[in-house]
Order: C-alpha cells, then structure tokens, then sequence
C-alpha cells in the first residue's frame, strides 16, 4: 500500500522534468520596426514567442547601447476548431547611444534567451542637424537613378516639435509614372540638433513610364498652428496658417540595358516562380484531366507588369495526343510599406489521349534584377507526366455496365409480345409521321418569322460603342506621333476587345494580333524600351490597325448587315 505513493510521486517528477525540460525549448524572436535607423530616432524591439517563456526578461545588456524610452507587454491567447494557441510579446521604444553596426544582445528571459540581432545605426546629415524650424518637410528617392518602369521608393517626413489643429500635405503626381502608396503611415521620435521632433513618415513607389528625366515636383503643406492668443467670447485658443514646401526631386531614368536580351522588359526586386500539380508525381488516365498551376511571385513590380504566362508547351511529337486547357489568371498585389508585391497564377488543365509519357517543356521568364543590375531567369525545369490507361477491372465494370443497359427486361418482353400485326403498325406511323412533319413545317414558319422581329443585342451595340472610343484615341496617338499615348491607347483598345482575358503590356497584346499590327506593335515596344534615340512615325501603326481591324471585321460581319462600318480611317 505504501509503493502507490512513491510511484505518484516519482511521476509528478518525470512530469516537472518533461515540463522544464519543454519550457527551456521556448524560442524568442526580436525583430525592429525598421533597419537601419537614424541616430537620435526612436525605433521598437519587439520580443515575441509562443509559449510563456522561463522567467521575466532582462534588459540590462541593451541599455549599454541603447536607451530605453518606453515598454510594454502583450499577450493572445486564441481557440479555433480545437487549435488552442498563444503568444506573448514585449515592445519596446529605444534610442541608439551611436552610430554604426550594432548588435542587439541576447535578453534572458529565465533560463530562456533570444538570439543576438545586428542593426545598421546610420549618422545625422550635417543639413538636417541644423534644422531648428517648428515644423520641417522632408523627401528623398531610392534610387534616383531608376530603369525605366522599375520601383523608385519615395519617402516623405514629416517632423514638428509643435502641436497642431490640423494639416493638409499634397500627394505627389507625376503624368510620366505611376505612383501607388504603400501602406500606412509610421509614427516616431527623433532628435535634430539637440530638439525632439514627432515625426511622421509616409512612402510611395514611382515607376517612371518614360527614360530620360523625370522631376518629382514639391510638395506642399498647410499647417493650423495654436497660437497663445484667445479669441471668442469662451476664449477658445487661436491659430493661424503656416505653409511649408520641401525640396524638388529629379530622377534621371535610364532605357532597358543592352544586356536584357528577354521577350519583354521585366525590371524587379526580386522574382520567384513555382509549380505544382494536381497529382504527384504528375500522372493521369486516359480521358481524365491534370490540372498544372504555375505561381510567379514579384518584389517591386505591379501585378500589370508580370509577364503573361505562355501556354505550357509538350514535345512536338507528341502535341497532338495532348490537349490544354488554361483557365483564367488569378492577378493579386499587395502595396506594403517597403514597397509593392504582387502575384499572377495560372491554372491549365491537360487532358491526353492517348496512354505513354509526355515531355512538359521548361519554363523561362527572364527579367532584371535592380538591386544586382544584371538580368537572370527564373527557370520550371522540363517535367514528365504519365497517360495510365484504364486498368482491366474498370475496362471490365464498364462493360457490364453496358450489358446491362443493352439487356431487354421482363416488362419489355412481355410488351413485345402484345405488339399489333404488321400491317397495323405501318398505316400508323404513317399517320403519325405525317402529322409530325406538318407540325415541323409549321415551326419552321414561326421561327423564321420570329427572326425578322428579333431585334439585336443592346450589349453589342455597347461593345462597339466602347470600341470605336479606343480606336478614335489609337488614331489621334498615332497622328500625333507620340509612342506613350499610341502605347496607352492600343492597351485599352486590348481590354475592349479581349474583356475576358485582357493585355496588360505590349508583348502580351503583340500575340493576340498578326501581320503587320503585330511587327508595328513590336517596334514601338522596342522604341519605348530601347537603349537608342529613334524617332517614331505613327502613319504605319496606323495603317497597320487599319488593315488588321478591316480583316477581322471582314470576317465576322454579316453579308445582309445594315450597321454603319465599326472603323473608320
């Protein structure tokens, strides 16, 4: 009777064991809000980790290279379909002592610690510790130096030491670029010059439309300062206006490098791009689809700019045993505060027909790296999928199946019995085909009838509309000879006139036309995007629409047809 006790006991210890030895386990994450940072400019440390660490932290190793200002501690604690989950953090608001590369140090939490993080600690311009205003408007670029159509990241700041009723900041806009805003605005401390400022900071990608200089002009804020007179009979504290205007940017945008030798100009931060299979390995039976999905993934590109991905290719000799299907795009972007993400997926079902292995070509998509200026591929390596036909015992059920269908039942044998005589049967089916054919004959009558009556779509007449919009745009481009507009131009005439699957840059609308359109749409591609200082004449452009529009038109419209010609030159 006395071991049940020792054995009780000897288990509690194994399990505080199990416990300790799992709570030494905890990991603990630290992370910045921003690297690098300024000095004098407040940034947060935060702790996480998803248990309860070992004991309270430790600060004291931080404090003999930073200071700390604030902290704060969080904890969640969350239940979802039986998933029980929690996580504890610990934010805190730091100065660095100085400049340069710094590391933040390992903080014990117990017998648990987090794992040493460098930080870059960059020094005060000589402007800026000068500064001694009230309130001060800052902007800078990265890089000021951009190839046409990459990711230029413009910050403005905002530093006041001041309160304020309110302010209005203008946005920056430019007709050559497309300036999107990246996330929420951030909120932070700095020192200038010995003074405590607020700051404020707000961010935008630029990406330049056209090679050459580009300026970014000033921008402009209003200010209500408080001031220490009072007005009114409650005597309700004034204010009064004050303007402040930062500093103009001018970009010096450069034309794609002679060394990008892809199909189209594709300039990012980074590019990943991934496959899978509805199956794996890749195999499917005769008849039955696979379905491909393929992922490119793009730092500091719009989801506009991804190339379009091209049908997946098979060995020429075996392309006609494999039929494909690609569905529609899934497009995605994201505008975080270091800039812009985006997505493109595409979806294909194969379907072969007949059984053996076929050869999936590889996939290439060149395009420039920014921040290694050079261009590289992203690269799916050739792939095999495998036709299974049916195995025996599903050939063998199909078979049955039939059999059975084919096989007359009692009720039918017996109801082939009780059939009329011969000559009874025939003078009733023709009675009853007689009667049929006049009812055919007669509905032959009403529909052609109902026809003259019908009238046309108001969907159509909408679409042409819309058409003829776009290409009244297209003709003055080209009349003006101007590349950008014409390019702007046939890109929105692509969207009318392939709603369901529209282009998105000039190589992607080049492969939806022929002929002649198709070699001009090309060459202003290359004039838009090359190193050389061609001029571009868009009488050919022109001429060449002209004759591709008059061509598909030819071809779809009705020989009795009274509308009015859609194109007109």
């Amino acid at each position: 009777m006395q071991k049940c006790p020792v054995f009780i006991s000897r288990l509690i210890g194994f399990t505080l064991i199990a416990l300790m030895h799992s709570a030494g386990a905890v990991e603990i994450g630290v992370r910045p809000d921003r690297n690098p940072v300024k000095l004098n400019e407040s940034f947060q440390l935060v702790f996480s980790a998803t248990q309860s660490p070992d004991g309270e932290p430790d600060f004291t190793p931080l404090k003999q290279g930073f200071e700390i200002l604030n902290q704060s501690q969080s904890s969640n604690v969350s239940l979802i379909n039986g998933n029980y989950s929690k996580s504890v953090s610990w934010t805190l608001t730091v100065l660095a002592k100085t400049q340069g590369n710094l590391v933040i140090p390992g903080i014990s939490f117990g017998q648990d610690s987090s794992q040493p993080y460098p930080i870059t600690v960059l020094p005060v311009s000589n402007a800026a510790s000068q500064v001694k205003e009230d309130i001060v408007l800052e902007v800078s670029a990265e890089p000021e130096n951009p190839y046409v159509q990459a990711q230029v990241i413009y910050t403005v700041t905002v530093l006041h030491r001041i309160d304020f009723a309110q302010a209005s900041l203008s946005e920056p806009a430019v007709d050559e670029a497309i300036i999107e805003k990246l996330g929420d605005d951030r909120h932070f401390m700095t020192a200038r010059n010995g003074v405590q400022y607020r700051v404020t900071e707000r961010k935008y990608a630029v990406f330049p439309q056209k090679s050459g200089p580009l300026l970014l002009p000033a921008l402009k804020m209003t200010a209500e300062i408080y001031t220490s007179r009072s007005r009114g009979f409650f005597g309700r504290q004034g204010t009064q206006s004050k303007r402040i205007r930062s500093k103009s940017i001018q970009l010096n945008v450069r034309r794609k490098p002679t060394g990008f030798t892809g199909k189209y100009w594709f300039p990012a931060a980074s590019v990943s791009v991934q496959q899978s299979w509805s199956e794996t390995p890749p195999s499917v039976e005769l008849g039955e689809p696979l379905t491909h999905t393929l992922t490119i993934r793009a730092q500091g590109a719009p989801v506009n700019q991804l190339p379009e991905i091209e049908a997946i290719k098979v060995d020429a000799s075996q392309s006609g045993n494999l039929q494909t299907y690609p569905d529609q795009p899934v497009l995605q972007e994201e505008k975080r505060y270091d800039g812009v993400f985006s997505l493109r997926q595409q979806k294909t079902a194969l379907i072969p027909s007949q059984g053996g292995k076929y050869q999936i070509e590889a996939i290439e998509i060149p395009w420039w790296n920014t921040r290694t200026d050079k261009m590289e591929i992203a690269r799916i390596p050739a792939i095999n999928i495998l036709a299974k036909s049916p195995t025996k015992s599903q050939v063998n059920t199909v078979e049955n199946e039939a059999q059975v269908e084919r096989k007359p039942s009692t009720l039918d044998s017996a109801a082939i019995d009780k059939t009329p005589s011969s000559t009874e049967t025939s003078t009733y089916w023709q009675w009853l085909c007689a009667f049929l054919g006049m009812g055919w004959i007669a509905t032959l009558i009403y529909m052609g009838f109902s026809s003259k009556k019908a009238s046309p779509e108001p969907i159509n007449s909408i679409q042409i509309e819309s058409e003829r919009k776009r290409v009244r745009k297209i003709k003055l481009a080209c009349k003006q000879h101007d590349p950008q507009q014409t390019k702007d131009a046939l890109l929105e005439w692509g969207r009318v006139r392939w709603p369901e699957s529209p282009p998105f840059h000039l190589a992607g609308l080049a492969e939806r036309c022929s002929g002649g359109l198709k070699s001009q749409i090309n060459h202003l591609s290359n004039i838009l995007y090359s190193t050389g200082s061609e001029d571009w004449s868009g009488s050919d452009c022109w001429v060449a629409f002209q004759g591709f529009i008059a061509k598909k038109n030819q071809s779809v419209k009705p020989a009795d047809s009274n509308l009015e010609p859609l194109f007109r030159s």
